[in-house]
């Protein structure tokens, strides 16, 4: 079972890593004619950079009641809100069909989310408090859907005639949006029945089984891909990105569903990676 408890320093190397991620894909997914959104992308991918840079200075057992902890979670949520409107913005215009880039509304629904999340961690970290956990329900809300949208931009990614990958991916596809329906079933249920009911434990089973699944086909594919051996049109960082956020997922999975035999993960990327 992996460890759940996650430092306040790993808990924003995440984030950010995770948030200058996505900045990356932007740019990397905008067409070379929005000069003007691929030079923005890049500016929040150094400020993201920035902020990073910053939580190097500091200790990773620092607390976040600490001074430094404290100044740097206003730091990164002033980065971090910032980069929500703008791909707020990107959405804005994709919607109407008014930027050209290789990504959907609904990705940047995903997106967003993870750094709603990070907005609501930080404003705790800002005042040097440890932020309230999220629910069960309301952590399936927001890591389902970025299962989901993972899955999808595999199946997208890889070649058709890389049928087997995208086969096992297919029916991760379809688990992936039962669970959203029947997580959406279950926060009406909480309404009239306790929270973590059995009903809901044995859900939590069930997705978690199926995440250290997707996480294993995920991890043949990059090993793939390192081999030069996969037919994709692909990045190793688009690829990469997906452990990360599993981990994160998984880690706080493991408090609902210790018996699930988690692989071994980190929050943080590696160096080099």
């Amino acid at each position: 079972m992996p460890e759940q408890y996650i430092s306040t320093w790993d808990e924003h190397q995440f984030w950010l890593n995770m948030l200058q991620d996505h900045a990356f894909f932007v740019r990397d997914y905008l067409s070379p004619a929005e000069t003007r959104y691929v030079i923005e992308a890049d500016m929040h991918i150094r400020s993201f950079e920035a902020v990073l840079q910053k939580l190097q200075t500091i200790s990773k057992d620092a607390p976040c009641s600490s001074p430094e902890m404290m100044e740097l979670a206003q730091f990164a949520y002033q980065t971090a809100g910032k980069y929500y409107l703008f791909e707020g913005n990107i959405l804005n215009l994709r919607l109407k069909n008014e930027i050209n880039i290789n990504l959907t509304p609904t990705y940047f629904n995903g997106t967003l989310n993870e750094n709603g999340e990070y907005l609501r961690i930080l404003q705790f970290f800002m005042r040097g408090q440890e932020p309230p956990p999220l629910s069960l329900v309301d952590l399936l809300s927001l890591w389902l859907e970025d299962q989901l949208g993972h899955v999808v931009l595999l199946i997208r990614l890889v070649d058709g005639i890389e049928f087997d990958i995208i086969r096992q991916a297919d029916v991760l596809k379809g688990k992936f949006s039962q669970f959203i329906v029947k997580n959406n079933a279950i926060k009406g249920y909480l309404r009239f029945l306790p929270a973590n009911s059995p009903i809901q434990i044995r859900f939590a089973h069930e997705v978690a089984g199926s995440v250290v699944a997707f996480n294993n086909l995920v991890a043949l594919t990059l090993e793939l891909y390192d081999e030069k051996s996969l037919v994709n049109q692909s990045t190793r960082r688009f690829l990469f990105h997906h452990f990360p956020e599993a981990c994160y997922f998984m880690k706080k999975m493991s408090l609902y569903a210790p018996e699930i035999q988690y692989p071994p993960c980190q929050v943080t990327y590696p160096p080099g990676r």
